[in-house]
Order: structure tokens, then C-alpha cells, then sequence
């Protein structure tokens, strides 16, 4: 009986892919170009790279799961924290194929809790970019077979990179697309309606050797490159075409395919390790904080630290209590984490946050225009070219119960130079002195291939419309 078989290439950049296979070099993928239909990836606007794998598993936008970044504002307080995919209650399409008798093996599909399968396996961080969970394996025959195969490779590539180098990630890099490939084909040997898996290695490889296949890149290393045997990202790419020739082999002509290329990458430049900086400015010049807002934000901050220190010694295994970090809850607005490639502002609202100094209404939307004039006037010092593309009001692109635990304003950074000084009447110049570990960084773009699973009309294809085409293609076929 004919199955459905999904391989995603988590940041794997579409333009690089099409042009290497328009060169020979990756005889798959220009297979699959040249023949497949296709459409664009519509992303979750201003919530790369947290929001994408959810918004595919959910079927639901940020708005509805919640889960954008891997530390998040707590709503109700002036903190953050870390938060996993336990954190979240959220259910995954395949849950509703197991249910229907369908037998799914789900392999590192990412930023999801593991949930057992009645009639498959769900593999769950076994080799998953950044894993935040244990590996586990809900089959104990998978898991036997998964054991011989050996551990994977490496577990966080900013660590590997931080620790041992950049020739120790392209190594467990190159034996990670082998041991995936390995693991895929016994799976796809085991005869389940329904494969889905996603190749977590291209994601590191746009992380941390984009500088080292652009040559223009200001940290290029000539000499590492040339350690590395050429182009390290090429190299890493024609795995990925191995793997993907290897998986299709395993597949027979009637059984259906669905490939995505998750979203792009690009040069790692961004204004997020100043932005607070940025807006405290911003908040001083233009919305200064009454008398006592910040001795009394002061004496929350310690109170907050000493609840933590007594939650480590009541629960001293407990996670939240040590990944808790403290905001400014005395100004008008704030910097909220939201990964490295969009900028992120929550309003200190009041009716919603405890301490809020905007009111709704009128209040509120004189604060947004005034932040949205102010961040499309930086300028980059040195060329005077801008440093903020759009503004984005998060409410005009995502809705749902939860689009509250969403930042209130997206930064779409202008990404074609290097932040290092910003300027603006209002700011002055503000100096960034970090050095990301990452040269890359994600781009909104990407693209789905199918065959045998009609696409939608349109121009483009949302993250959440996948799981529909595919639920679609395996229920008839089950």
C-alpha cells in the first residue's frame, strides 16, 4: 500500500541548493527542482526560527501554541525564562493519524514533547539542532537498533564550535547526515504508512560555516576552508543530497513525498544585542519613568532573587527557579527575547502587566507610532543607511488565545551589514561590541516540494497548512 514520507532540511537556504544542483553538485535536489511542484514557505511573521517547526506540528500559528523562542516573557511578571517543549500542551497532526490506524514514525521533528504512538515510534531529540530534551525513543525494538547505531555526534553546535572547534562540528556534522540517513532507511525499510523526519545538520551548517563559503564575509578564514577540504557548507550540502537520494531509493514511485526547505540563511547581522540599550535610551528621552518606578523596581528585583534562591533550596532540581532573568519593569516599554533574527518590544501595559505605565486605547497607539518613527530612524553610523526594514505590530499578523504571551512590536533588522554603531537624533550613537559565535543567521524564505500531495492555490504555503496536505495524502492511503 502505497505511504507518505516527509523530509524536512531544517535551514537548508533554497537559493544555495538551487544553485549548486543547476551546477551537477546535487543531482537529488535538482531532481526534485526540475520536476516537483513546488511553492513558497510563508513563515510566521517575525517569529523566526522558534515559531516554524510548532506552527508545522500544531497546525496552529504562534498565537494558538505559543511557543516562539527558546526563553520567553512570562506574562504577569517582569521576567523570563527558559521554556521547552514539555512546557507546552499543544497537539501534534500525527496524534490524529495513530488514532485513524495509521503507523507513524516521527524522527526529530523539532521543538515537540515526546508522545507515545499507539501504532508507531516518536523519536524525539535523539539528534535534534540545539536539543533541549533527553533523547527518547517511545518503541523499545526502534530504540534497541537506535542504541547499536551509537550515540549521535554532537548535541549543541554553538557548544561544539565554543569547545573543540569548527573541524569537530563539520566531522559529527558529516557522520551525523550518515547515521540520520542510517536511521531513516531503517525506518522506511519498516514499512510505516507515514515517515516523517527532519535533518537537523543543515541547520548547524548555516550557523557556523557560512563565513567560511562567503568568501565577502568580514570574519571569512581562508586558511580554515582550506583545512576544511573547500567549501565547507558545499560539502555538508552534497551529504544532504546523499541522504536525500538515499531516502528516496527506500521509497517506491507510488508513494508520496513531501521535501521542505525550511527557510534560508544569511550573514548573522542584527541590532539585537543593542536594542535594550536602544530603547532605555529611547525611554529616558521620550517616556521617563515616574519618581519612584525604578526604586521600587529595584526592590522587586531583590525580592525576586531571594524567592529564586528559596525555590532552589525547597526544589533543587526543579528548571524554572535557575533559568528565571529579571526585566525592567520601571519603563514604559521593553526588550523581550525572540531569537537573534527579529528585534522584539513588549509595552508595559497597564490591566496587564503588574506594574503598567501605558494605558490602552489612545495611550497605547501614541507609544507604537513614537517607537515606530523612532526605530526606522536609526541609521547605521558609518554609511547612514538604514538599520530597521519594518516595524511590525504583532496583533496585525498573528491572533489566538495566546497571542498575549506574544512580544507587542517584531524588528525586521536590516540584515545587509554589520551593526556595529547605530545612530539617531534621539539615541545618539550606540556601540554594539558583541561577536556572535554564529556567522549565520535564519532568512524568512523557504520552499516545499510534493509529489502525489496536490498543493493548495496560491502563492504561497503557510507552516500550518502543511500538516493539512499531509493528513490529507495519508488518511486515503491508510
Amino acid at each position: 500500500m502505497p505511504r507518505t514520507v516527509f523530509l524536512g532540511f531544517d535551514s537548508m537556504d533554497e537559493g544555495l541548493a538551487r544553485r549548486w544542483a543547476g551546477e551537477g553538485l546535487l543531482p537529488n535536489f535538482a531532481s526534485v527542482f526540475e520536476s516537483w511542484p513546488s511553492l513558497p514557505m510563508k513563515h510566521p511573521e517575525g517569529l523566526l526560527v522558534g515559531g516554524i517547526w510548532p506552527e508545522f506540528w500544531s497546525e496552529r500559528g504562534p498565537g494558538h501554541h505559543a511557543s516562539y523562542c527558546w526563553r520567553q516573557f512570562v506574562p504577569g511578571t517582569y521576567t523570563t525564562e527558559l521554556l521547552i517543549p514539555t512546557d507546552f500542551d499543544t497537539r501534534p497532526f500525527w496524534l490524529d493519524l495513530d488514532d485513524a490506524g495509521v503507523r507513524c514514525a516521527i524522527f526529530d521533528v523539532p521543538l515537540v514533547r515526546p508522545l507515545p504512538l499507539k501504532n508507531g515510534v516518536h523519536i524525539v531529540d535523539w539528534g535534534s539542532h540545539d536539543s533541549q530534551l533527553d533523547a527518547s525513543v517511545t518503541d523499545t525494538g526502534v530504540a534497541s537498533w537506535l542504541e547499536a547505531l551509537g550515540p549521535y555526534p554532537q548535541k549543541r553546535c554553538d557548544i561544539t564550535v565554543e569547545d573543540h572547534g569548527h573541524e569537530e562540528l563539520f566531522d559529527a556534522l558529516r557522520k551525523g547526515f550518515a547515521m540520520r540517513s542510517t536511521a531513516l532507511s531503517q525506518l522506511l525499510s519498516d514499512r510505516y504508512d507515514f515517515v516523517a523526519t527532519v535533518f537537523a545538520e543543515t541547520h548547524c551548517t548555516g550557523h557556523h560555516f557560512l563565513h567560511l563559503h562567503d568568501t565577502s564575509h568580514p570574519r571569512h578564514d581562508q586558511s580554515l576552508r582550506e583545512r576544511l577540504g573547500g567549501d565547507p557548507m558545499l560539502t555538508l550540502y552534497r551529504d544532504a543530497d546523499n541522504a536525500l537520494g538515499a531516502a528516496l531509493a527506500k521509497v517506491s514511485d507510488d508513494d508520496a513525498v513531501m521535501i521542505v526547505l525550511s527557510h534560508g540563511i544569511g550573514p548573522h547581522y542584527d541590532g539585537n544585542p543593542i536594542l535594550d540599550e536602544i530603547l532605555h535610551r529611547l525611554a529616558d528621552a521620550l517616556r521617563p519613568a515616574g519618581r519612584w518606578a525604578r526604586p521600587r523596581e529595584v526592590l522587586l528585583e531583590r525580592l525576586r532573587g531571594a524567592q529564586r534562591r528559596l525555590a532552589r533550596r525547597l526544589a533543587p532540581n526543579a528548571r524554572h527557579p535557575r533559568q528565571v532573568r529579571n526585566l525592567d519593569g520601571s519603563r514604559a516599554w521593553f526588550e523581550v527575547p525572540s531569537n537573534d533574527l527579529y528585534g522584539a518590544v513588549r509595552l508595559n501595559l497597564r490591566g496587564r502587566e503588574p506594574w503598567g505605565q501605558v494605558a490602552p486605547g489612545a495611550d497605547e497607539e501614541a507609544v507604537i507610532t513614537l517607537l515606530t518613527d523612532e526605530l526606522m530612524a536609526l541609521r547605521h553610523a558609518a554609511t547612514g543607511s538604514p538599520a530597521v526594514q519594518r516595524v511590525l505590530r504583532t496583533r496585525e499578523y498573528h491572533d489566538g488565545p495566546n497571542v498575549d504571551r506574544l512580544p507587542d512590536l517584531l524588528i525586521e533588522w536590516n540584515w545587509d551589514e554589520p551593526f556595529i554603531e547605530l545612530t539617531s537624533p534621539t539615541i545618539g550613537i550606540v556601540r554594539s561590541e558583541a561577536t556572535p559565535l554564529r556567522t549565520g543567521d535564519h532568512r524568512p524564505y523557504g520552499a516545499v516540494f510534493t509529489r502525489h500531495l496536490p498543493l493548495p492555490d496560491g502563492d504561497e504555503i503557510r507552516f500550518s497548512a502543511l500538516g493539512r496536505v499531509l493528513r490529507a495524502g495519508v488518511l486515503p492511503r491508510a
